[in-house]
């Protein structure tokens, strides 16, 4: 079955320009407020797209060189947390900056990979038996489950 890198690529816009809308929306002052997600901040959906976007990035290239694209013994829900906290004190624009540059590098992704490449089987803590194509996809689909979150705290204060 051809990889069909259009589809992927589609995704990956997709979700950059569902996430970006969502957070141009948001004041200056309302980077730290309570976000849709109870446990985060506005800028911590921020901070976890931009982190795990470039991630999920290094799982599809552990991949392709025949790795564990990660460890079998991690708790997500901790690992997630963990890089918020990491991420803490960092800039919205540098944030904004590292948000680009995993869009940047997936869609590069899609174009280094052949189809071979593209078609391995991988998998995702979440998402198990993946292709390397379809977890590049994630990205994108990634930005679009985040997005409600964000815009949450604009709906909710305005009210």
């Amino acid at each position: 079955m051809a990889v069909n890198r259009e589809k992927i690529k589609r995704t990956l816009s997709a979700g950059r320009e569902t996430a970006l809308a969502a957070f141009s929306a948001i004041q200056d002052d309302e980077w730290e407020q309570q976000s849709g997600n109870p446990d985060w901040l506005v800028i911590d959906n921020l901070a976890h797209l931009a982190v795990n976007n470039n991630e999920l990035c290094n799982m599809v290239e552990r991949s392709v060189r025949g790795e564990a694209p990660f460890d079998p013994t991690l708790d997500l829900d901790r690992w997630n947390a963990s890089q918020i906290r990491k991420q803490r004190g960092r800039s919205v624009p540098d944030l904004l900056a590292q948000f680009e540059q995993a869009h940047e590098r997936a869609a590069a992704l899609v174009d280094q990979f052949s189809d071979e490449q593209l078609e391995l089987h991988t998998s995702h803590p979440l998402y198990l038996d993946i292709s390397v194509g379809n977890l590049l996809r994630v990205v994108g689909l990634h930005d679009q489950i985040h997005a409600p979150d964000i815009r949450v705290v604009r709906t909710e204060q305005t009210v």
